[in-house]
């Protein structure tokens, strides 16, 4: 049944659609309605607040030109006088997805000319790892529940901004709550919100600790179009022939017998015989030793069958877990698996698999 209140900010949901909207919130500075005008000269004050650490009275913001969209690719620039200093205001507006391919650096060097520039990464979306590191390339990062505060404290009556601000609400209060269903007895069914499984790899990740050369969380999304996520523990340079790199990683995935965290193995083999070969054995060695370290610590009964593997792939199962809300929560997982894997990576670092680098 339809709503008798349509929510204008359910149907417009796009980063451009949030990019005209900060660009309209901006521009109520110029509004002849001075109570709007204040709304706007106090998002701009709050934005100078956020990056400068200073407070500045929304009184002392006078907005120079209307905000403009797209120059040099930058979502939204506007330029505004704060406190008597002329400030140019470089927006880099994100929903869900992330910034890439160097492009904050490449907006800031484009404004380079101006005098004082204040860049802001601006995401209402979760923000994922790739998120935090906008502040190395200098901007301030302003995220979904800073913003609806901000919303929040302002007191006008607005059509336009009492959608948006609904829309944020909702938006955060369901992100909280996926988050907070994480820890219950069937919280791996909100994996299929790419945040919920990305935060639960991090809680992993910490929880593990251990590696072997490099670790880090990665996302995605398969070719059904369910995300996925996974926690890199542990790299080998020379492990295979030809300078093929291996790989070791857990990963949250889905397939017909529900959500499950694999042990995987990777490495570019295919199309080489002997790369592949030796890669085989090192994957018999590893489901070996994780079975072993599984007894010892009495968990063997946690994990399935991984897929068979008989030629070398190159992406191969050690071992799988599937969640389930008796024995395999995520919070019994969180707890239980750091012991496995500190046992199997300690072996791991010994050097047990050297034997695997030659036909034995």
């Amino acid at each position: 049944m339809a709503s008798k209140n349509p929510n204008l900010f359910d149907f417009a949901t796009s980063e451009l659609s949030q990019d005209a909207f900060l660009c309209w919130m901006a521009a109520l500075a110029l509004h002849e309605d001075v109570d709007l005008q204040r709304v706007g000269r106090g998002f701009i004050a709050w934005l100078w607040q956020r990056a400068r650490g200073a407070s500045v009275e929304p009184a002392r913001v006078q907005l120079l030109a209307l905000p403009q969209r797209q120059v040099e690719r930058i979502d939204i620039l506007f330029e505004a006088d704060v406190a008597g200093a002329k400030a140019l205001f470089l927006i880099e507006d994100k929903t869900d997805t992330s910034h890439h391919s160097h492009q904050l650096e490449r907006y800031r060097e484009a404004m380079k000319h101006a005098e004082t520039v204040v860049p802001i990464y601006f995401k209402t979306g979760y923000h994922f790892g790739t998120d935090t590191t906008a502040a190395a390339a200098g901007y301030t990062i302003i995220g979904l529940r800073e913003w609806v505060e901000f919303l929040d404290a302002q007191t006008v009556r607005n059509d336009i901004l009492h959608d948006y601000r609904s829309n944020a609400r909702r938006l955060l209060v369901e992100r909280d709550e996926a988050l907070d269903a994480l820890m219950t007895p069937r919280g791996f069914d909100h994996f299929i919100k790419d945040f919920v499984q990305y935060e639960f790899m991090q809680l992993l990740a910490e929880a593990c600790g251990d590696f072997v050369a490099r670790r880090a969380v990665y996302r995605g999304r398969g070719l059904g179009g369910d995300p996925w996520a996974q926690y890199l523990f542990a790299e080998f340079d020379d492990a295979l022939p030809g300078n093929v790199k291996e790989n070791l990683f857990y990963r949250v995935d889905r397939r017909a017998g529900g959500w499950y965290l694999s042990l995987r193995q990777h490495a570019r083999v295919k199309g080489t015989s002997e790369a592949q070969a030796l890669k085989l054995r090192r994957l018999k060695a590893y489901r070996d030793l994780f079975r072993q370290v599984a007894e010892v610590a009495g968990a063997a009964d946690w994990f399935g069958r991984p897929s068979t593997d008989n030629r070398g792939k190159n992406e191969s199962e050690i071992a799988v877990l599937f969640f389930n809300e008796a024995t395999n929560t995520t919070r019994t997982v969180l707890e239980l698996m750091p012991a496995v894997h500190r046992a199997f990576v300690a072996r791991i670092a010994s050097g047990v698999l050297a034997e695997s680098h030659h036909p034995g």
